[in-house]
Protein backbone atom coordinates (compact mmCIF):
# COMPACT_ATOMS: atom_id res chain seq x y z
CA UNK A 1 0.00 0.00 0.00
CA UNK A 2 1.33 3.52 -0.69
CA UNK A 3 2.94 5.14 2.43
CA UNK A 4 1.23 8.30 1.76
CA UNK A 5 -2.32 6.54 0.97
CA UNK A 6 -2.06 4.88 4.83
CA UNK A 7 -0.66 8.06 6.35
CA UNK A 8 -4.46 9.70 4.84
CA UNK A 9 -6.37 7.04 5.70
CA UNK A 10 -5.37 6.69 9.07
CA UNK A 11 -3.86 10.40 10.55
CA UNK A 12 -4.29 11.27 13.49
CA UNK A 13 -6.80 14.14 13.80
CA UNK A 14 -7.67 16.39 16.39
CA UNK A 15 -10.77 14.83 17.04
CA UNK A 16 -9.29 11.51 17.05
CA UNK A 17 -6.66 12.53 19.37
CA UNK A 18 -9.63 13.48 22.07
CA UNK A 19 -11.10 10.11 22.02
CA UNK A 20 -7.98 8.76 22.54
CA UNK A 21 -7.38 10.72 25.43
CA UNK A 22 -10.85 9.71 27.02
CA UNK A 23 -10.36 6.45 26.18
CA UNK A 24 -7.19 6.25 28.37
CA UNK A 25 -9.33 8.04 31.25
CA UNK A 26 -11.67 4.69 30.73
CA UNK A 27 -8.90 2.39 30.19
CA UNK A 28 -6.43 3.58 33.83
CA UNK A 29 -9.83 3.99 35.39
CA UNK A 30 -9.92 0.38 35.51
CA UNK A 31 -6.79 -0.87 37.58
CA UNK A 32 -7.52 1.99 40.69
CA UNK A 33 -8.51 -0.17 43.64
CA UNK A 34 -12.60 -0.41 43.94
CA UNK A 35 -14.69 1.73 46.30
CA UNK A 36 -16.65 0.78 49.22
CA UNK A 37 -19.22 0.66 49.53
CA UNK A 38 -21.60 -0.16 46.65
CA UNK A 39 -18.78 -0.78 44.17
CA UNK A 40 -17.08 -3.43 46.49
CA UNK A 41 -20.28 -4.60 47.72
CA UNK A 42 -21.44 -5.58 43.81
CA UNK A 43 -17.98 -6.64 43.21
CA UNK A 44 -18.32 -9.53 46.48
CA UNK A 45 -21.34 -10.50 45.03
CA UNK A 46 -20.00 -11.38 41.85
CA UNK A 47 -17.38 -13.02 43.11
CA UNK A 48 -19.36 -15.41 45.62
CA UNK A 49 -21.71 -16.62 42.28
CA UNK A 50 -18.24 -17.51 40.20
CA UNK A 51 -16.42 -18.96 43.56
CA UNK A 52 -19.56 -20.96 44.19
CA UNK A 53 -20.72 -21.96 40.66
CA UNK A 54 -23.99 -20.16 41.61
CA UNK A 55 -25.51 -17.83 39.45
CA UNK A 56 -29.02 -17.93 40.74
CA UNK A 57 -29.21 -16.23 44.02
CA UNK A 58 -27.93 -13.20 44.88
CA UNK A 59 -26.79 -13.10 48.72
CA UNK A 60 -25.21 -9.56 50.33
CA UNK A 61 -22.96 -10.77 52.61
CA UNK A 62 -25.12 -12.95 55.13
CA UNK A 63 -28.50 -12.11 53.65
CA UNK A 64 -30.61 -13.16 50.41
CA UNK A 65 -30.37 -9.44 48.14
CA UNK A 66 -34.10 -8.08 46.93
CA UNK A 67 -32.67 -4.41 45.73
CA UNK A 68 -31.44 -5.36 42.01
CA UNK A 69 -31.91 -7.52 39.54
CA UNK A 70 -28.94 -10.11 37.93
CA UNK A 71 -27.95 -9.13 34.90
CA UNK A 72 -25.03 -7.00 36.38
CA UNK A 73 -23.73 -9.50 38.69
CA UNK A 74 -24.00 -11.61 35.75
CA UNK A 75 -21.57 -9.91 33.73
CA UNK A 76 -19.25 -9.53 36.38
CA UNK A 77 -19.17 -13.04 37.43
CA UNK A 78 -18.73 -14.22 34.03
CA UNK A 79 -15.13 -11.94 33.95
CA UNK A 80 -14.39 -13.48 37.24
CA UNK A 81 -14.62 -16.44 35.53
CA UNK A 82 -12.62 -15.23 32.66
CA UNK A 83 -10.17 -12.97 34.23
CA UNK A 84 -9.82 -14.13 37.58
CA UNK A 85 -10.79 -12.24 40.57
CA UNK A 86 -9.45 -8.51 40.06
CA UNK A 87 -11.27 -4.94 40.28
CA UNK A 88 -10.18 -4.46 36.18
CA UNK A 89 -12.03 -7.75 35.70
CA UNK A 90 -15.07 -6.39 37.39
CA UNK A 91 -15.18 -3.52 35.91
CA UNK A 92 -14.90 -4.67 32.44
CA UNK A 93 -18.20 -5.44 31.59
CA UNK A 94 -19.09 -1.80 32.29
CA UNK A 95 -16.57 -0.26 29.65
CA UNK A 96 -17.63 -2.51 27.42
CA UNK A 97 -21.24 -1.11 28.09
CA UNK A 98 -20.10 2.07 28.06
CA UNK A 99 -18.85 1.53 24.89
CA UNK A 100 -21.71 -0.22 23.14
CA UNK A 101 -23.88 3.01 24.64
CA UNK A 102 -21.45 5.65 23.02
CA UNK A 103 -21.79 3.85 19.58
CA UNK A 104 -25.38 3.67 19.94
CA UNK A 105 -26.16 7.11 20.65
CA UNK A 106 -23.48 8.34 17.24
CA UNK A 107 -26.17 5.94 15.45
CA UNK A 108 -28.97 7.37 16.85
CA UNK A 109 -27.94 11.03 16.61
CA UNK A 110 -27.38 10.12 13.17
CA UNK A 111 -30.31 9.13 12.03
CA UNK A 112 -31.79 13.02 12.69
CA UNK A 113 -28.11 14.74 12.47
CA UNK A 114 -24.66 14.69 10.38
CA UNK A 115 -22.07 13.02 11.00
CA UNK A 116 -20.19 15.87 12.32
CA UNK A 117 -22.90 16.79 15.38
CA UNK A 118 -23.66 13.04 15.99
CA UNK A 119 -19.48 12.64 16.65
CA UNK A 120 -19.74 14.91 19.19
CA UNK A 121 -23.18 14.30 20.90
CA UNK A 122 -21.53 10.75 21.13
CA UNK A 123 -18.61 12.28 23.13
CA UNK A 124 -20.34 14.70 25.12
CA UNK A 125 -22.39 11.50 26.63
CA UNK A 126 -18.56 9.98 26.77
CA UNK A 127 -17.26 12.45 28.42
CA UNK A 128 -20.23 13.45 31.14
CA UNK A 129 -18.51 13.30 34.13
CA UNK A 130 -21.50 10.98 35.86
CA UNK A 131 -20.75 8.78 33.06
CA UNK A 132 -16.96 8.77 33.83
CA UNK A 133 -17.68 8.04 37.17
CA UNK A 134 -19.71 5.15 36.44
CA UNK A 135 -16.68 3.42 34.76
CA UNK A 136 -14.74 3.89 38.21
CA UNK A 137 -17.09 3.79 40.84
CA UNK A 138 -19.32 0.42 39.12
CA UNK A 139 -22.68 0.07 40.52
CA UNK A 140 -25.54 -1.07 38.23
CA UNK A 141 -25.77 2.06 35.94
CA UNK A 142 -23.28 1.29 33.30
CA UNK A 143 -24.64 -1.31 32.75
CA UNK A 144 -28.10 -0.34 32.68
CA UNK A 145 -26.96 2.85 30.40
CA UNK A 146 -25.76 0.74 27.42
CA UNK A 147 -28.70 -1.68 27.09
CA UNK A 148 -31.03 1.31 27.37
CA UNK A 149 -29.12 3.85 24.76
CA UNK A 150 -29.14 0.46 22.34
CA UNK A 151 -32.58 0.25 23.12
CA UNK A 152 -33.50 3.90 22.41
CA UNK A 153 -31.24 3.73 19.20
CA UNK A 154 -32.65 0.21 17.96
CA UNK A 155 -36.31 1.12 18.03
CA UNK A 156 -35.62 4.68 16.85
CA UNK A 157 -34.44 3.14 14.07
CA UNK A 158 -37.37 1.04 13.42
CA UNK A 159 -40.16 3.65 13.90
CA UNK A 160 -37.94 5.51 11.03
CA UNK A 161 -37.18 2.32 8.96
CA UNK A 162 -39.39 -0.13 10.02
CA UNK A 163 -37.00 -2.71 10.08
CA UNK A 164 -37.36 -6.38 11.90
CA UNK A 165 -33.76 -6.31 13.07
CA UNK A 166 -34.16 -3.61 14.85
CA UNK A 167 -37.21 -4.06 16.30
CA UNK A 168 -35.71 -7.66 17.61
CA UNK A 169 -32.20 -6.02 18.71
CA UNK A 170 -34.15 -3.05 20.85
CA UNK A 171 -36.52 -6.02 22.16
CA UNK A 172 -33.63 -8.10 23.63
CA UNK A 173 -31.59 -4.07 25.02
CA UNK A 174 -34.91 -3.61 26.54
CA UNK A 175 -35.28 -6.56 28.47
CA UNK A 176 -31.69 -7.07 29.24
CA UNK A 177 -32.16 -3.46 30.59
CA UNK A 178 -34.88 -4.36 32.61
CA UNK A 179 -33.00 -7.35 33.80
CA UNK A 180 -30.16 -4.80 35.15
CA UNK A 181 -32.21 -2.49 36.88
CA UNK A 182 -35.72 -2.92 36.77
CA UNK A 183 -38.67 -0.56 35.93
CA UNK A 184 -36.20 2.68 35.44
CA UNK A 185 -35.43 1.01 32.42
CA UNK A 186 -39.13 0.19 30.80
CA UNK A 187 -40.09 3.91 31.78
CA UNK A 188 -37.32 5.97 29.97
CA UNK A 189 -37.23 3.43 27.20
CA UNK A 190 -41.23 3.14 26.93
CA UNK A 191 -41.68 6.91 26.77
CA UNK A 192 -39.14 7.79 24.23
CA UNK A 193 -41.04 4.89 21.85
CA UNK A 194 -44.51 6.77 22.79
CA UNK A 195 -43.22 10.45 22.16
CA UNK A 196 -41.12 8.93 18.79
CA UNK A 197 -44.40 7.19 17.81
CA UNK A 198 -46.61 10.14 18.23
CA UNK A 199 -43.83 12.64 16.32
CA UNK A 200 -44.42 10.34 13.33
CA UNK A 201 -47.59 9.78 13.43
CA UNK A 202 -47.37 5.94 13.70
CA UNK A 203 -49.65 4.69 16.14
CA UNK A 204 -50.81 1.65 14.08
CA UNK A 205 -47.40 0.22 14.68
CA UNK A 206 -48.32 -0.66 18.42
CA UNK A 207 -51.94 -3.02 17.21
CA UNK A 208 -49.68 -4.61 14.37
CA UNK A 209 -48.36 -7.73 14.56
CA UNK A 210 -44.46 -5.74 15.30
CA UNK A 211 -45.86 -5.01 19.10
CA UNK A 212 -46.41 -8.70 19.77
CA UNK A 213 -43.16 -9.76 17.82
CA UNK A 214 -41.41 -7.47 20.71
CA UNK A 215 -43.30 -8.62 23.45
CA UNK A 216 -42.35 -11.81 22.85
CA UNK A 217 -38.75 -11.57 22.71
CA UNK A 218 -38.67 -9.37 25.57
CA UNK A 219 -40.39 -11.67 27.60
CA UNK A 220 -38.26 -14.43 26.20
CA UNK A 221 -35.35 -12.43 27.29
CA UNK A 222 -36.60 -11.48 30.60
CA UNK A 223 -36.95 -15.02 31.54
CA UNK A 224 -33.42 -16.19 33.03
CA UNK A 225 -34.10 -12.74 35.61
CA UNK A 226 -37.35 -13.98 36.77
CA UNK A 227 -36.74 -17.74 37.28
CA UNK A 228 -33.31 -16.96 39.36
CA UNK A 229 -36.03 -14.63 41.26
CA UNK A 230 -38.56 -16.95 41.48
CA UNK A 231 -36.28 -19.83 42.94
CA UNK A 232 -34.96 -17.82 45.33
CA UNK A 233 -37.32 -15.89 46.76
CA UNK A 234 -41.04 -16.90 45.36
CA UNK A 235 -40.24 -20.50 46.40
CA UNK A 236 -39.07 -19.70 50.47
CA UNK A 237 -41.53 -17.26 51.74
CA UNK A 238 -39.82 -17.90 54.88
CA UNK A 239 -37.18 -15.48 53.78
CA UNK A 240 -37.15 -12.18 55.72
CA UNK A 241 -35.74 -9.06 53.57
CA UNK A 242 -35.62 -5.65 55.67
CA UNK A 243 -37.73 -7.00 58.39
CA UNK A 244 -40.60 -8.55 56.00
CA UNK A 245 -41.75 -11.81 55.35
CA UNK A 246 -43.50 -13.79 52.19
CA UNK A 247 -41.54 -11.17 49.88
CA UNK A 248 -41.89 -12.61 46.13
CA UNK A 249 -39.12 -12.06 43.85
CA UNK A 250 -41.77 -11.50 40.67
CA UNK A 251 -43.80 -9.38 42.41
CA UNK A 252 -40.90 -6.97 43.66
CA UNK A 253 -38.97 -6.52 40.05
CA UNK A 254 -42.26 -5.94 38.07
CA UNK A 255 -43.98 -3.41 40.58
CA UNK A 256 -42.34 -3.31 44.21
CA UNK A 257 -39.15 -1.78 43.48
CA UNK A 258 -40.37 1.49 41.60
CA UNK A 259 -42.72 1.97 44.25
CA UNK A 260 -40.34 1.46 47.20
CA UNK A 261 -38.61 4.08 45.68
CA UNK A 262 -41.38 6.45 45.09
CA UNK A 263 -42.76 6.16 48.55
CA UNK A 264 -39.62 5.59 50.44
CA UNK A 265 -40.48 2.80 52.01
CA UNK A 266 -38.21 -0.08 52.72
CA UNK A 267 -35.19 1.67 51.37
CA UNK A 268 -36.55 4.69 53.67
CA UNK A 269 -36.39 8.66 52.32
CA UNK A 270 -33.65 10.43 52.05
CA UNK A 271 -34.81 13.59 49.75
CA UNK A 272 -37.84 15.04 49.41
CA UNK A 273 -36.70 17.76 47.60
CA UNK A 274 -38.28 17.25 43.89
CA UNK A 275 -34.99 19.67 43.07
CA UNK A 276 -32.23 16.93 43.69
CA UNK A 277 -32.13 15.91 40.44
CA UNK A 278 -31.97 19.57 39.12
CA UNK A 279 -28.81 20.51 41.14
CA UNK A 280 -27.30 17.60 40.49
CA UNK A 281 -27.34 17.58 36.62
CA UNK A 282 -25.62 20.90 36.77
CA UNK A 283 -22.30 19.06 37.55
CA UNK A 284 -23.01 15.27 36.26
CA UNK A 285 -23.36 16.65 33.01
CA UNK A 286 -19.95 18.81 33.23
CA UNK A 287 -18.36 20.21 31.34
CA UNK A 288 -21.80 20.02 28.45
CA UNK A 289 -24.21 21.36 31.21
CA UNK A 290 -24.36 25.00 29.45
CA UNK A 291 -24.63 23.41 25.94
CA UNK A 292 -28.36 21.33 27.36
CA UNK A 293 -29.32 24.75 28.90
CA UNK A 294 -28.58 26.53 25.35
CA UNK A 295 -30.70 23.88 23.45
CA UNK A 296 -33.30 24.43 25.98
CA UNK A 297 -33.37 28.06 25.36
CA UNK A 298 -33.18 27.82 21.27
CA UNK A 299 -36.35 25.67 21.78
CA UNK A 300 -38.05 27.98 24.61
CA UNK A 301 -37.68 31.15 21.85
CA UNK A 302 -38.68 29.73 18.40
CA UNK A 303 -41.95 27.94 19.87
CA UNK A 304 -43.74 30.58 17.15
CA UNK A 305 -41.42 28.63 14.59
CA UNK A 306 -41.82 25.26 13.30
CA UNK A 307 -39.30 22.70 14.83
CA UNK A 308 -39.01 19.35 13.44
CA UNK A 309 -40.35 16.83 15.10
CA UNK A 310 -36.30 15.25 15.91
CA UNK A 311 -35.59 19.00 17.29
CA UNK A 312 -38.30 18.71 20.22
CA UNK A 313 -38.13 14.29 20.73
CA UNK A 314 -35.31 14.33 23.38
CA UNK A 315 -36.90 17.66 25.34
CA UNK A 316 -40.07 15.89 25.29
CA UNK A 317 -39.35 12.81 26.59
CA UNK A 318 -36.83 14.78 29.36
CA UNK A 319 -40.07 17.04 30.27
CA UNK A 320 -41.95 13.31 31.02
CA UNK A 321 -39.38 11.54 32.77
CA UNK A 322 -37.41 13.94 34.72
CA UNK A 323 -40.54 15.32 36.66
CA UNK A 324 -41.39 11.35 37.40
CA UNK A 325 -38.33 10.20 38.88
CA UNK A 326 -37.84 13.60 41.11
CA UNK A 327 -41.32 12.59 42.73
CA UNK A 328 -39.08 9.53 44.61
CA UNK A 329 -38.52 10.16 47.97
CA UNK A 330 -35.51 7.91 47.98
CA UNK A 331 -33.18 10.17 45.30
CA UNK A 332 -29.23 8.73 44.28
CA UNK A 333 -27.10 11.42 41.90
CA UNK A 334 -26.41 8.62 39.97
CA UNK A 335 -30.56 7.38 39.15
CA UNK A 336 -29.33 10.36 36.63
CA UNK A 337 -27.56 8.61 34.51
CA UNK A 338 -30.27 6.65 32.49
CA UNK A 339 -31.31 10.07 31.26
CA UNK A 340 -27.75 10.61 29.57
CA UNK A 341 -28.39 9.18 26.54
CA UNK A 342 -31.50 12.13 26.27
CA UNK A 343 -29.03 14.63 27.17
CA UNK A 344 -26.66 14.01 24.75
CA UNK A 345 -29.28 13.89 21.77
CA UNK A 346 -30.91 17.42 23.38
CA UNK A 347 -27.56 19.39 22.85
CA UNK A 348 -27.37 17.99 19.30
CA UNK A 349 -30.02 21.33 18.67
CA UNK A 350 -27.60 24.06 20.13
CA UNK A 351 -24.10 22.06 18.43
CA UNK A 352 -26.31 22.44 15.47
CA UNK A 353 -27.45 26.02 16.06
CA UNK A 354 -23.63 27.03 16.85
CA UNK A 355 -22.01 25.05 13.66
CA UNK A 356 -24.63 26.60 11.64
CA UNK A 357 -24.11 30.42 13.13
CA UNK A 358 -20.55 29.94 12.42
CA UNK A 359 -20.20 31.77 16.06
CA UNK A 360 -20.26 30.95 20.02
CA UNK A 361 -22.99 33.02 21.77
CA UNK A 362 -20.27 35.01 23.93
CA UNK A 363 -22.12 33.53 27.58
CA UNK A 364 -21.43 29.91 26.27
CA UNK A 365 -17.96 30.70 25.37
CA UNK A 366 -17.37 32.80 28.86
CA UNK A 367 -18.84 29.84 30.73
CA UNK A 368 -16.55 27.40 28.78
CA UNK A 369 -13.55 29.07 29.48
CA UNK A 370 -14.45 29.42 33.31
CA UNK A 371 -15.00 25.58 33.54
CA UNK A 372 -11.60 24.90 31.91
CA UNK A 373 -10.04 27.11 34.52
CA UNK A 374 -11.37 25.31 37.16
CA UNK A 375 -10.33 21.98 35.51
CA UNK A 376 -7.01 23.20 35.84
CA UNK A 377 -7.40 24.66 39.44
CA UNK A 378 -9.14 21.39 40.41
CA UNK A 379 -6.51 19.56 39.04
CA UNK A 380 -4.10 21.08 40.85
CA UNK A 381 -5.65 21.55 43.91
CA UNK A 382 -5.98 17.73 43.87
CA UNK A 383 -2.83 17.01 42.98
CA UNK A 384 -0.62 18.72 45.71
CA UNK A 385 -3.09 20.00 47.94
CA UNK A 386 -5.33 17.28 49.91
CA UNK A 387 -2.08 13.96 49.81
CA UNK A 388 1.16 14.88 51.49
CA UNK A 389 2.57 11.68 49.52
CA UNK A 390 1.48 11.50 46.36
CA UNK A 391 1.41 8.38 43.76
CA UNK A 392 3.38 10.25 40.35
CA UNK A 393 4.53 13.25 40.34
CA UNK A 394 6.15 12.24 36.85
CA UNK A 395 3.17 11.51 35.65
CA UNK A 396 1.56 14.75 36.55
CA UNK A 397 4.11 16.97 35.07
CA UNK A 398 3.87 14.85 31.56
CA UNK A 399 -0.14 14.97 31.66
CA UNK A 400 0.43 18.86 32.47
CA UNK A 401 2.65 19.71 29.78
CA UNK A 402 0.59 17.42 26.93
CA UNK A 403 -2.20 19.16 28.08
CA UNK A 404 -0.81 22.69 27.38
CA UNK A 405 1.06 21.54 24.56
CA UNK A 406 -2.71 20.21 23.80
CA UNK A 407 -4.35 24.02 24.25
CA UNK A 408 -1.67 25.43 21.98
CA UNK A 409 -2.36 23.55 19.68
CA UNK A 410 -5.74 24.02 19.27
CA UNK A 411 -5.88 27.27 19.53
CA UNK A 412 -3.52 27.30 16.17
CA UNK A 413 -6.08 24.67 14.51
CA UNK A 414 -8.29 25.93 11.53
CA UNK A 415 -11.54 25.15 12.85
CA UNK A 416 -14.74 26.58 13.64
CA UNK A 417 -14.62 28.70 17.04
CA UNK A 418 -17.14 26.48 18.76
CA UNK A 419 -15.62 23.21 17.76
CA UNK A 420 -12.44 25.22 19.17
CA UNK A 421 -14.17 25.65 22.67
CA UNK A 422 -15.63 22.12 23.08
CA UNK A 423 -11.71 20.50 22.47
CA UNK A 424 -10.46 22.96 24.82
CA UNK A 425 -13.02 21.34 27.21
CA UNK A 426 -12.46 18.17 25.89
CA UNK A 427 -8.92 18.67 27.26
CA UNK A 428 -9.99 19.93 30.43
CA UNK A 429 -11.46 17.12 31.37
CA UNK A 430 -9.72 14.62 30.22
CA UNK A 431 -6.64 16.07 32.49
CA UNK A 432 -8.78 16.37 35.45
CA UNK A 433 -10.14 12.51 35.16
CA UNK A 434 -6.41 11.49 34.34
CA UNK A 435 -5.62 13.37 37.85
CA UNK A 436 -8.23 11.92 39.78
CA UNK A 437 -7.80 8.06 38.35
CA UNK A 438 -4.17 7.83 38.10
CA UNK A 439 -3.57 9.99 41.65
CA UNK A 440 -6.62 11.23 43.85
CA UNK A 441 -8.54 7.72 43.53
CA UNK A 442 -5.78 5.43 43.98
CA UNK A 443 -4.25 7.41 47.43
CA UNK A 444 -8.17 7.74 48.58
CA UNK A 445 -8.41 3.93 48.45
CA UNK A 446 -5.56 4.24 51.26
CA UNK A 447 -8.11 4.89 53.59
CA UNK A 448 -9.81 1.70 53.26
CA UNK A 449 -9.06 -0.16 55.70
CA UNK A 450 -10.20 -3.17 54.13
CA UNK A 451 -8.64 -2.90 51.28
CA UNK A 452 -4.85 -1.84 53.17
CA UNK A 453 -5.56 -4.84 55.25
CA UNK A 454 -5.87 -7.48 52.00
CA UNK A 455 -2.96 -5.77 50.57
CA UNK A 456 -0.58 -6.61 53.75
CA UNK A 457 -2.19 -9.72 54.13
CA UNK A 458 -1.08 -11.64 50.90
CA UNK A 459 2.47 -10.90 51.54
CA UNK A 460 2.22 -12.64 55.18
CA UNK A 461 1.52 -16.34 56.56
CA UNK A 462 -2.01 -15.18 57.03
CA UNK A 463 -3.01 -14.89 53.37
CA UNK A 464 -5.12 -17.72 53.07
CA UNK A 465 -6.45 -18.19 56.54
CA UNK A 466 -10.29 -17.27 57.42
CA UNK A 467 -11.24 -14.07 58.53
CA UNK A 468 -14.27 -13.42 60.98
CA UNK A 469 -15.86 -9.95 62.20
CA UNK A 470 -18.44 -9.86 64.85
CA UNK A 471 -21.24 -7.90 63.22
CA UNK A 472 -22.80 -7.96 59.86
CA UNK A 473 -21.60 -4.51 59.10
CA UNK A 474 -19.81 -3.91 55.95
CA UNK A 475 -16.32 -5.20 54.72
CA UNK A 476 -16.68 -5.50 51.38
CA UNK A 477 -13.14 -4.11 50.22
CA UNK A 478 -11.22 -6.49 52.51
CA UNK A 479 -13.86 -9.58 51.50
CA UNK A 480 -12.72 -8.64 47.76
CA UNK A 481 -9.10 -8.27 48.14
CA UNK A 482 -8.62 -11.17 50.69
CA UNK A 483 -10.88 -13.48 48.04
CA UNK A 484 -12.58 -15.03 51.27
CA UNK A 485 -15.79 -13.08 52.55
CA UNK A 486 -15.26 -12.22 56.26
CA UNK A 487 -17.42 -14.95 58.40
CA UNK A 488 -19.57 -13.83 61.18
CA UNK A 489 -18.54 -14.71 64.96
CA UNK A 490 -21.56 -14.60 67.53
CA UNK A 491 -19.77 -12.54 70.74
CA UNK A 492 -21.18 -15.44 72.76
CA UNK A 493 -18.69 -17.29 71.24
CA UNK A 494 -15.53 -14.76 71.54
CA UNK A 495 -13.97 -15.88 74.47
CA UNK A 496 -13.67 -19.68 72.76
CA UNK A 497 -12.97 -18.03 69.47
CA UNK A 498 -9.30 -18.93 67.69
CA UNK A 499 -8.15 -17.38 64.69
CA UNK A 500 -8.08 -13.83 63.18
CA UNK A 501 -10.99 -11.28 64.10
CA UNK A 502 -11.25 -7.92 62.16
CA UNK A 503 -13.20 -5.21 64.16
CA UNK A 504 -14.15 -1.18 64.19
CA UNK A 505 -12.20 1.19 67.10
CA UNK A 506 -15.25 0.50 69.09
CA UNK A 507 -14.53 -3.22 69.11
CA UNK A 508 -11.19 -2.92 69.77
CA UNK A 509 -12.00 -0.53 72.72
CA UNK A 510 -14.01 -3.45 74.31
CA UNK A 511 -11.97 -6.60 73.73
CA UNK A 512 -8.90 -4.42 75.42
CA UNK A 513 -11.00 -3.37 78.04
CA UNK A 514 -12.08 -7.25 78.87
CA UNK A 515 -8.82 -8.32 79.91
CA UNK A 516 -8.26 -10.90 76.91
CA UNK A 517 -4.97 -10.92 75.44
CA UNK A 518 -3.94 -10.88 71.54
CA UNK A 519 -1.83 -10.36 68.96
CA UNK A 520 -2.22 -7.45 67.03
CA UNK A 521 -1.73 -8.45 62.73
CA UNK A 522 -2.92 -5.07 61.73
CA UNK A 523 -3.99 -1.29 61.98
CA UNK A 524 -4.86 0.52 59.48
CA UNK A 525 -6.65 4.05 59.00
CA UNK A 526 -10.48 3.73 58.09
CA UNK A 527 -12.94 6.47 56.08
CA UNK A 528 -15.83 6.16 53.99
CA UNK A 529 -14.57 7.42 50.98
CA UNK A 530 -17.84 7.68 48.95
CA UNK A 531 -18.69 10.59 51.77
CA UNK A 532 -15.84 12.54 50.99
CA UNK A 533 -15.94 16.10 53.56
CA UNK A 534 -14.73 18.86 53.67
CA UNK A 535 -12.56 17.77 57.20
CA UNK A 536 -11.12 14.94 55.29
CA UNK A 537 -9.91 16.97 52.53
CA UNK A 538 -8.34 19.41 54.52
CA UNK A 539 -5.21 17.48 56.08
CA UNK A 540 -5.20 19.51 59.15
CA UNK A 541 -8.61 18.22 60.32
CA UNK A 542 -8.44 14.85 58.60
CA UNK A 543 -7.43 12.97 61.92
CA UNK A 544 -10.61 14.23 63.50
CA UNK A 545 -12.92 11.96 61.35
CA UNK A 546 -11.03 8.94 60.34
CA UNK A 547 -11.41 5.90 62.15
CA UNK A 548 -9.61 2.53 62.70
CA UNK A 549 -9.56 -0.82 62.20
CA UNK A 550 -7.73 -3.53 63.52
CA UNK A 551 -6.57 -7.37 62.76
CA UNK A 552 -6.23 -9.55 65.33
CA UNK A 553 -5.06 -12.85 66.34
CA UNK A 554 -6.92 -14.40 69.08
CA UNK A 555 -7.06 -17.76 71.27
CA UNK A 556 -9.50 -19.34 73.73
CA UNK A 557 -9.00 -17.68 77.06
CA UNK A 558 -8.55 -20.82 78.81
CA UNK A 559 -5.04 -21.56 77.24
CA UNK A 560 -3.82 -18.40 77.85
Amino acid sequence: MDQNLFLTKFQFTPQRLMWVGLFMVYLLGLFSPLIENDSAQFAVMAMRMAQENDYLHLIKGFEPYLDKPHMHFWLSALSFELFGFHHWAYRLPSLLMLIVATVSIYRWSNLFYNTQISQWVAFLFASAQTIILSGIDVRTDAILVGFVSLALYQFSSFIETEKKSALILGSVAAAFAFSTKGQIALLVIGIAILVHLGLRKKWKLLVSHHFLLALFVFSLCISPMLYAYYIQFDQHPELIIRGQGERTGLKFIFWEQSMERLSGEGLGKNSSNYFFFVHSFLWEFLPWTVLFIGGLILIIKRNQQKLSAMEVFPYLVLLIVFPLISMAQFKLPHYLNVLMPLFALATAKFIAYCFHLKKTPKSVKLIQLLILLLYFTLGMFLFFGIFEERVNSFLFVLLLAVSIWSLRAVIHLKFHSFERLLMFNAIGLIFINLILNTSFYPKLAEFQAGYTTAKELKASPYAKSPIYKLTAKHSWALDFYHQRPLKLLKAADLDLFEGLLYVSQEEFDAIKASGKTYDLISKKTQFSVSRLNLKFLNPKTREQVTSYRYLLQLTPSETR
